[in-house]
């Protein structure tokens, strides 16, 4: 666990280490540190066949991923308990506030909201980017020239077979 499938000491080069890739068994984690869903998960990660590799939606629907894809359900009485509880635990602490909760408080009320921040300046500019896209103000960037050029494209000047420069 935290090394190299192709340790240095054991494979020279990098050719040997390439070969190993290519011709031998993908590497497999430790059965005794993994649950057998984990290690069935990387390993149809791993799998050398293209065609016998799960797809995006199979992997979100794998055993080893399906529990996280299932949000915790909260029921409304305890999330009203849980209010309350915030509620008396702001009365009990001091009753000044200071200027930026007054200012995070009213730009919440403002978006008609009252869930906590985890990180507000990511949050705020997530929204920001949703009301631009619904505004149709969200525009697109130009690509970088190189992104435009056509790489598959032939020269288009004369070859001057046999020229030599002089």
């Amino acid at each position: 666990m935290g090394r190299y499938p192709y340790p240095p000491e054991t494979y020279d080069n990098i050719f040997s280490q390439l070969s190993a890739i290519v011709d031998g068994e993908p590497p497999d984690l430790p059965t005794g540190e993994f649950s057998d869903a984990a290690r069935n998960f990387v390993a149809g990660c791993l799998n050398k066949i293209p065609k016998l590799r799960p797809t995006y939606a199979m992997l979100l629907q794998h055993a080893w991923l399906a529990p996280l894809m299932k949000p915790d359900v909260i029921s409304e009485e305890d999330e009203e308990a849980a209010e309350a509880e915030e509620a008396d635990a702001a009365q009990g602490e001091g009753i000044g506030a200071s200027e930026s909760d007054v200012d995070a408080a009213s730009k919440a009320q403002q978006h008609g909201d009252s869930e906590k921040w985890v990180d507000r300046e990511v949050g705020e500019w997530v929204r920001g980017q949703i009301e631009k896209k619904r505004n149709g103000t969200l525009g697109k960037k130009a690509k970088p020239a190189l992104h435009a050029a056509p790489l598959d494209a032939t020269s288009s000047t004369k070859s001057n077979k046999g020229a030599v420069a002089v």
